[in-house]
């Protein structure tokens, strides 16, 4: 499907686009609000400051898709998977991301505020500067994942993998469900307020 036929048929009112491909299409700055995309196959597509808040990317493949800035509010995101993906300074408010695959991401600078992650698997995704108060990480593989100055307020670890996970100046504060023994901390707020400063 081109991007002309994807934005007629949207223009006029339909939203059920599941199971088509829309793989290397450039999709930047579109708005898409709401749109259905279940096992659409988005891999290397474009969608740089895209809206796509609501949308469902349910079972969606996404190597190499670039999302930065793109606003993707309470979009459904579970069991998506791919590698590769850009998804710097999106905002990812109240998504849902249950079961996805966003091994090697790049989430730096994302919104995730209340995002529900469970489960899901990030190893080496990098949540630089990412904001994740409030977030559910229930049962994340979070090996290797870099959250240097992340915000971390009151996310919920419970059941989380985080080997080699590297924390420095991350805000742990308020935050539950693990005890941090296999990750790298400095200068980090640990969950009861307190400022770990090396490795533990």
């Amino acid at each position: 499907m081109t991007r002309e036929e994807l934005l007629e048929r949207y223009a006029a009112g339909e939203r059920d686009f599941r199971e088509i491909d829309l793989s290397r299409l450039d999709l930047s700055g579109i708005d898409l609000r709401g749109i259905n995309l279940v096992n659409v196959d988005l891999r290397f597509t474009i969608l740089i400051a895209a809206q796509l808040q609501g949308a469902n990317f349910r079972s969606v493949l996404l190597d190499g898709v670039k999302l930065q800035r793109a606003n993707l509010s309470r979009a459904n995101l579970s069991h998506a998977w791919g590698e590769g993906i850009e998804l710097y300074d999106a905002i990812l408010r109240c998504a849902v991301m249950r079961n996805i695959n966003l091994a090697d991401a790049h989430l730096s600078g994302a919104d995730l505020v209340g995002a529900d992650l469970t489960d899901g698997f990030f190893d080496c995704t990098y949540f630089e500067n990412a904001n994740l108060m409030g977030a559910n990480l229930t049962g994340a593989d979070l090996t290797r994942c870099r959250f240097i100055g992340a915000n971390l307020r009151d996310v919920n670890f419970t059941g989380a993998i985080l080997v080699e996970a590297y924390l420095k100046g991350a805000d742990l504060s308020g935050a539950i469900g693990t005890d941090f023994r296999d990750a790298y901390l400095e200068n980090t707020i640990l969950p009861d307020g307190s400022i770990c400063s090396d490795d533990v």
